[in-house]
C-alpha cells in the first residue's frame, strides 16, 4: 500500500503549493473588477426579478449601470439596455409588460425618465426635467408615473427651474450665505434653494402634474431620493419628508399624504416627534405600515 500513497501525497503537496503560490493581496484593480448588483424589483406575477449591475472602467474612470431580468425561481439571466449612460431604479409597469427607469442619455440635460417595453424595441424618454428624475413607480392605472425632481423655490415649473439653473450657471458671483443650519451635506451644497418634489407624469400626454408647489421640504438628504409609496387604488401617496423649518435646528421625518392629482398635503405622524419613514401600504389600501423611532424621556431636543 506504501508505494501508492507516496505519489498521491505528493500530488496534495503539489496542488497546495500551487495554491498558495496563486494566493496575493486584494488589489484596488481587484475591487473594480466586481460587478455591483443593485436593488432587485420584483414583476407583478412574482415570475420575474429585475435589477441593475453596474461595471466599470478604470480607462474611462467611469461606471456603467444596465438592467437586467431573472427568473424568480432560477434560470438564464437577459439584458434589458445596452446604452453606453448607467440604468437605474427599475420599476415595473401594473400588467408586467413594460419597466419604467432613469437614465441620463445622449441629449438629456440630467437624469431622465424612459419607459421600456418587454416585448422590443428602444427604450422612450418620458420627461424633460432640468433637474433630473429619482424614485419612479407607476401608479396602477398604468397610464401615469410618480417620481422625484428637484426645484428651484419661486421658479418651480421646469421650465422657471431650467432659467434659473442657467441664471446661476452664468452668475460671476460664486459665494454662498445663509443663515441655514443646514447648508451642507458631503460634498453637497444645500444653500441653492433647491427642493425634492413629487410629481406625476401622464405617459400619453407627457404632461407633468407638480403635486407639492410651494414645498420646502427635504427628503433623504443622503441621495435626495423619494421615500414614497403609492396607495392601490391609485388615488394618495403617502411620503417620507422632513417636517421642520429653517433654520433647522433640528431635524425630524414624519409622514405625509398627497393625492396624485394634488391637493392638501397632510402630515401623518406629526404627534411623533422621532424619525417616521419607509411607508408601504396594506393590499386593501386601509393601512400603512412604515418604521417610526421614538426618543426616550429626557433625550435632548436638537439632531
Amino acid at each position: 500500500m506504501r508505494p501508492t500513497l507516496l505519489p498521491l501525497a505528493a500530488l496534495c503537496l503539489a496542488a497546495s503549493a500551487a495554491a498558495e503560490a496563486a494566493r496575493r493581496p486584494m488589489t484596488v484593480d481587484d475591487l473594480w473588477a466586481i460587478q455591483r448588483v443593485g436593488t432587485p424589483a420584483l414583476a407583478p406575477d412574482g415570475q420575474t426579478i429585475a435589477y441593475t449591475v453596474t461595471t466599470y472602467d478604470l480607462e474611462e474612470n467611469r461606471g456603467n449601470a444596465d438592467i437586467w431580468t431573472l427568473p424568480a425561481a432560477g434560470g438564464t439571466p437577459r439584458r434589458l439596455t445596452t446604452s453606453k449612460a448607467s440604468d437605474g431604479a427599475p420599476d415595473w409597469s401594473p400588467d408586467g409588460r413594460r419597466i419604467a427607469f432613469v437614465s441620463k442619455r445622449d441629449g438629456d440635460a440630467a437624469a431622465q425618465l424612459y419607459v421600456l417595453s418587454l416585448d422590443g424595441g428602444e427604450a422612450e424618454r418620458v420627461t424633460d426635467m432640468p433637474t433630473g428624475v429619482s424614485s419612479p413607480k407607476w401608479l396602477p392605472d398604468g397610464k401615469r408615473i410618480a417620481f422625484v425632481a428637484h426645484v428651484v423655490a419661486g421658479a418651480e415649473s421646469p421650465e422657471a427651474t431650467k432659467k434659473a439653473l442657467e441664471a446661476r450657471e452664468k452668475a460671476k458671483v460664486k459665494a454662498r450665505v445663509t443663515e441655514s443650519r443646514l447648508y451642507r451635506f458631503w460634498d453637497r451644497w444645500l444653500t441653492d434653494d433647491e427642493y425634492p418634489h413629487l410629481f406625476v407624469v401622464d405617459l400619453e400626454t407627457k404632461a407633468v402634474v407638480d403635486l407639492l408647489p410651494g414645498s420646502k421640504r427635504y427628503f433623504s438628504l443622503q441621495d435626495g431620493a423619494g421615500d414614497f409609496d403609492v396607495s392601490p387604488d391609485g388615488r394618495t401617496i403617502v411620503f417620507a419628508a422632513n417636517s421642520t423649518e429653517p433654520p433647522y435646528r433640528t431635524l425630524n421625518t414624519d409622514l405625509f399624504a398627497v393625492g396624485t392629482a394634488g391637493g392638501e398635503v397632510r402630515n401623518l405622524t406629526a404627534d411623533n416627534p422621532a424619525e417616521d419613514q419607509g411607508p408601504v401600504f396594506s393590499p386593501d389600501g386601509r393601512f400603512v405600515a412604515y418604521g417610526r423611532e421614538r426618543k426616550a424621556d429626557g433625550w435632548p431636543d436638537y439632531a
